[in-house]
């Protein structure tokens, strides 16, 4: 939460219309460097909750399979953290979508633009990444569309 807390401070002291959304994780799960809501509200003390209008929620094994899935494209190795931001973008996205009101964030261009932030480096979790993934997702053996295989609805 610290890190949102600190984009959106940034981001409202310079006078940028962003909008920050904290990715949480699911109630139940874990993912390494995140929290639920639950121990948010317990551990967090300071007014963190009057910034946000939004909270995005993922799961623990989409968050390692996206991160796993971005050291394709994205050249710094992220790690599962990572991987929960980009799973709340993406459903974020696809909310709107689904919605008919992603409109709402294009800029004159027509783009929406995304920034997800990789606080976490991937070493500390390999082991994680080979007991969380299947072969097929380690292999990249699979043809289900990836919002699909990750539960999100575009």
């Amino acid at each position: 939460m610290g890190t949102s807390i600190g984009l959106y401070d940034f981001a409202s002291h310079a006078g940028y219309s962003t909008l920050v959304i904290p990715v949480l994780c699911a109630e139940g799960e874990e993912v390494p460097g995140a929290r639920t809501l639950k121990k948010i509200e317990r551990d967090v003390r300071n007014t963190w909750n009057s910034r946000f209008d939004t909270l995005e929620f993922g799961p623990r094994h989409e968050s390692f399979l996206l991160s796993y899935l971005s050291w394709r494209a994205v050249p710094q190795m992220l790690g599962p953290s990572f991987g929960l931001g980009l799973y709340g973008a993406l459903s974020f996205l696809a909310q709107h979508q689904a919605a008919g009101t992603l409109d709402q964030f294009r800029e004159p261009d027509g783009r929406v633009q995304v920034v997800v932030f990789g606080p976490d480096d991937y070493r500390l979790y390999t082991p994680t990444y080979f007991s969380e993934l299947t072969i097929e997702e380690l292999s990249g053996a699979t043809d289900v569309p990836l919002l699909e295989r990750i539960g999100i609805e575009s």
